[in-house]
């Protein structure tokens, strides 16, 4: 397991943006569609900001937010 440390929110968001990002690229190019689910809340916004700035992404993928205020 590779573990990295940030020194700022931003910094982390931006990283963790990326690398979701990247990820989502690669299966819309494998099977033509991405499924995926985010976490809420303001700890994910730095996160989520990074995510859709990203090119290349097509965002008509679907994204399924879970929002544990309601269980």
């Amino acid at each position: 397991m590779k573990i990295n440390t940030f020194s700022t929110p931003p910094e982390l968001g931006k990283a963790a943006g990326n690398i979701a990002a990247g990820l989502i690229w690669q299966t819309i190019a494998a099977k033509g569609h991405a499924t995926i689910i985010s976490a809420t809340g303001t700890s994910q916004f730095k996160t989520l900001k990074e995510l859709v700035a990203w090119p290349g992404v097509d965002w008509k993928t679907e994204c399924c937010i879970i929002d544990f205020s309601l269980l």
